[in-house]
C-alpha cells in the first residue's frame, strides 16, 4: 500500500512538471523535516479507587515531513499540492503506515471566476477564522494513519468548496466541507449505489461576513456554522417486555441513533485602541437537536431520543507588545468559556443539552491538558469515565508572554516564550467533586541556527486540580494528584 501511494505522488508530481512547459507560470518548491525528542512522566491524574498509582515514563523519537508544491498558472488559477509523511521511529515492524506519504493539502483557486470579487478555492484546505474558536483545524487524518502524538500532526485542512466575495468595504466568505462520507454498506458491492448516500453523512457549512473599520485598526465579523452529524450507529437497548413465566426475556431492541444537528451564531471583533495593544474579543451561541440514548433511573439504556441544544460560549483577551524594552517582551491574557453539562445529569437530560460543541477549534493552547480528549489517537487523556474534553465545559484562564532573553547583548536568534494556564469546569463531570480542573506551566526555547534550521526545547507541567483529589463515593482523599511533565527537544530544517 505504501508503495502504491508513492507511486501515485511521484505521478502527481510529474505531472505537474509535464504542464509546466506549456501552462505553468511558475512552481515553487518548499518544504520543512522536524525531528523530535520526546520525554513524558504521565500519570492518570484522576482518583484510583485501587490506591494503586502506576507512573510510567515515556520515551520516544518521531520525524514529521512535509513537501510543499505552489503553481501560478495562467488566467488567475493557481494550485496547491502539500504531501508528508510522519512517524514514530521504528514504532512498530509491524506498522505498514509508518512510511506512507499523505496528502494533507490538494486545492485549486480560480481568482475572478465569473467577475471580478469571487474567488474559489476547491479541495483540501486549510479553514482558519477569527482566533479558531469555532472553526481552525481539523488534525483528523482522512487515512487514518494518524499516530500517538496528534500535537505533531501535519494534518490541519478539510474537504471543502470556498467561494470569497471580496468588496471594498466587506468580505463574505461561503464554505461547506465534507467531514466525512458514511457508508452504510461499505464491502456490499452488490448495493453499491446505495453506499455513498446521503443520509449517513457529516457536513459542515460555514459564513463568514468581515468588515475593516478605519477607526482604531478594528474590524467586526459575524459568521454562522452548521454541523450535521448522521451516521451516529445503533443502540441497543435492555430486554423491557415481561417474556415467557414473567421474566424479562423479550429480544432487546436495536434502535438508530438520532442525528446530531448544531447551528452557531457568533460575532467578533478586534482593535487597537493605543500603539502596541491589542483587543479581541467573541461570543457565540449554539442551538439545534442532539441525539443520544435514553436512560432510565437505573442507568440502562431503554432508547434514544433527541434534546435541544442550547449552549454559549465566549473569549476576550489582549496582548500588549513593548516596543522600546530591550528584548521587545510582549504579554498576553486571554479568557475562554465554554459552556458544559453536569454528566450525572447529562444522561437523564429532558429538555436543554448545554454543552458547547465546535469539534474543530484551533489546536491546543497549551502543551498537555488543552489536549485532553481531544482528537483520535492523542496522548493525553484523562481515565477518569466521567470527565469531559478540555474544549467544553471548561473556563481557561491563559496568560502568555515572549521575551529575546539575549537582546540586552545584541543576541536577536534566541527566543523564550511562557504561558500559564487555569482550567475550571463549568460544571464539574461528576456530582460532589470540587470543579478545578488543574494549572499548566509551558515553556519554549527556540534558538534559530541559521535562516533555515531552528533548534527548539519545550517543557510542560500539569498540575491536577482538586476535581481529580477525591472520589465522592467513598469521600477518601489522596487521588493520583501527581505532576504531569512533558519534554520535547526539536529541529527543524525549512526549504
Amino acid at each position: 500500500m505504501k508503495k502504491f501511494t508513492l507511486m501515485c505522488a511521484l505521478v502527481l508530481v510529474l505531472a505537474i512538471g509535464t504542464v509546466a512547459s506549456a501552462e505553468v507560470q511558475r512552481i515553487r518548491v518548499s518544504g520543512d523535516v522536524n525531528t523530535y525528542g520526546i520525554w513524558d512522566q504521565y500519570n492518570t491524574f484522576f482518583y484510583n479507587a485501587t490506591s494503586i498509582n502506576t507512573s510510567p515514563d515515556s520515551t520516544l523519537w518521531a520525524t514529521t515531513v512535509s513537501l510543499n508544491f505552489d503553481a501560478d498558472l495562467t488566467d488567475n488559477v493557481a494550485a496547491r499540492l502539500k504531501l508528508v509523511n510522519q512517524r514514530i521511529w521504528d514504532y512498530d515492524d509491524a506498522d505498514t503506515a509508518a512510511m506512507d506519504i499523505g496528502i494533507a493539502e490538494a486545492y485549486v483557486v480560480l481568482q475572478e471566476m465569473l467577475y471580478e470579487p469571487l474567488t474559489v478555492t476547491v479541495g483540501r484546505q486549510p479553514l482558519y477564522y477569527g482566533r479558531g474558536f469555532v472553526l481552525g483545524s481539523n488534525v483528523i487524518d482522512p487515512e487514518g494513519s494518524i499516530y500517538t502524538y496528534a500535537q505533531l500532526s501535519q494534518y490541519d485542512a478539510f474537504d471543502a468548496i470556498k467561494a470569497v466575495l471580496d468588496y471594498e468595504d466587506f468580505t463574505i466568505d461561503l464554505v461547506y466541507s465534507k467531514i466525512d462520507e458514511g457508508t452504510d454498506v461499505a464491502g456490499n458491492f452488490a448495493n453499491a449505489k446505495n453506499k455513498y448516500n446521503s443520509r449517513d453523512d457529516f457536513d459542515l457549512w460555514f459564513v463568514n461576513l468581515n468588515a475593516p473599520i478605519d477607526a482604531y485598526d478594528s474590524e467586526l465579523e459575524v459568521y454562522y456554522l452548521g454541523l450535521n452529524q448522521q451516521d451516529m450507529g445503533t443502540v441497543t437497548t435492555i430486554n423491557q417486555g415481561p417474556g415467557a413465566g414473567g421474566l424479562n426475556s423479550d429480544p432487546a431492541i436495536v434502535e438508530s441513533m438520532p442525528r446530531q444537528e448544531s447551528h452557531t451564531v457568533g460575532a467578533r471583533g478586534s482593535m487597537v485602541p493605543i500603539d502596541n495593544l491589542d483587543l479581541y474579543g467573541e461570543v457565540a451561541y449554539q442551538f439545534g437537536d442532539w441525539g443520544m440514548r435514553d436512560y432510565d433511573a437505573q442507568n440502562n439504556v431503554i432508547g434514544v431520543k433527541s434534546v435541544d441544544i442550547s449552549s454559549w460560549g465566549a473569549e476576550v483577551g489582549g496582548d500588549y507588545l513593548f516596543a522600546d524594552v530591550t528584548g521587545v517582551p510582549k504579554l498576553g491574557l486571554c479568557y475562554t468559556f465554554r459552556e458544559g453539562e453536569d454528566y450525572n445529569n447529562f444522561p437523564h437530560e429532558q429538555g436543554e443539552m448545554g454543552n458547547f460543541w465546535t469539534p474543530f477549534m484551533r489546536k491546543s493552547d497549551t502543551l498537555i491538558y488543552g489536549w485532553n480528549g481531544r482528537y483520535f489517537g492523542n496522548f493525553w487523556n484523562s481515565q477518569d469515565p466521567y470527565d469531559t474534553a478540555a474544549d467544553r465545559n471548561m473556563h481557561q484562564i491563559l496568560v502568555s508572554g515572549n521575551i529575546e532573553p539575549l537582546a540586552y547583548w545584541d543576541i536577536d536568534d534566541v527566543h523564550l516564550d511562557a504561558k500559564y494556564a487555569y482550567f475550571q469546569f463549568v460544571e464539574p463531570p461528576m456530582s460532589g467533586r470540587d470543579r478545578h480542573a488543574g494549572d499548566e506551566l509551558d515553556l519554549s526555547l527556540t534558538y534559530d541556527y541559521t535562516e533555515d534550521v531552528q533548534l527548539g526545547l519545550v517543557a510542560g507541567w500539569f498540575w491536577p486540580g482538586s476535581y481529580y483529589k477525591t472520589d465522592p463515593s467513598t469521600i477518601i482523599a489522596g487521588a493520583d494528584d501527581t505532576l504531569v511533565t512533558h519534554l520535547c527537544g526539536s529541529m527543524k530544517v525549512t526549504f
